[in-house]
């Protein structure tokens, strides 16, 4: 399970209309707040949600960057951001997963992660092509707070309740 705070449908649509997706696979549904485990506990409504910037692997993955409640760093860590849009179609550039076959959502963790701060500044690295535009001016939305199931998790289900 992982909790997260889930965008509504109209505020989906509300900000597909001010970020166009970039790639083909349209994600664009929450923010991971924890993930893993059998513990996990539903986030606490957040006061002040704002997209600050958009990070984008110029290959197949992008990301908003998200500020929660004035942080940018879950506590694993992490940077707080909704995954985006995806080419699945295509295999993710080794500095995200050099394993995998094609892009999954769970790749926008290391996206993120390895191309900014929990300030919000661009990390110094080596230039892979990777860009992060942080805006002006942050852009406040709104989400619930929410339990799901992992895919996995719901596949077991199903096949428990058959």
């Amino acid at each position: 399970m992982y909790s997260v705070y889930q965008l509504a449908p109209e505020e989906q649509q509300r900000l597909l209309k001010e970020f166009p997706p970039r790639y083909s696979k349209v994600y664009a549904d929450h923010v991971t707040v924890q993930f893993g485990g059998a513990n996990v506990a539903l986030p606490k409504p957040a006061d002040q949600m704002e997209i600050i910037g958009r990070a984008d692997d110029n290959h197949g993955l992008e990301a908003l960057v998200v500020r929660i409640n004035g942080n940018l760093k879950r506590e694993d860590g992490k940077i707080y951001h909704i995954t985006w849009s995806l080419n699945p179609d295509i295999a993710p550039s080794p500095e995200i997963d050099s394993q995998s076959p094609r892009y999954k959502p769970v790749h926008s963790n290391a996206l993120v992660c390895n191309l900014i701060d929990t300030e919000g500044n661009r990390l110094p690295g080596p230039d892979i092509g990777w860009s992060f535009f942080k805006y002006d001016r942050p852009i406040p939305f709104r989400a619930e707070p929410k339990v799901k199931y992992t895919s996995a998790e719901l596949a077991k289900k199903r096949q428990y309740t058959l």
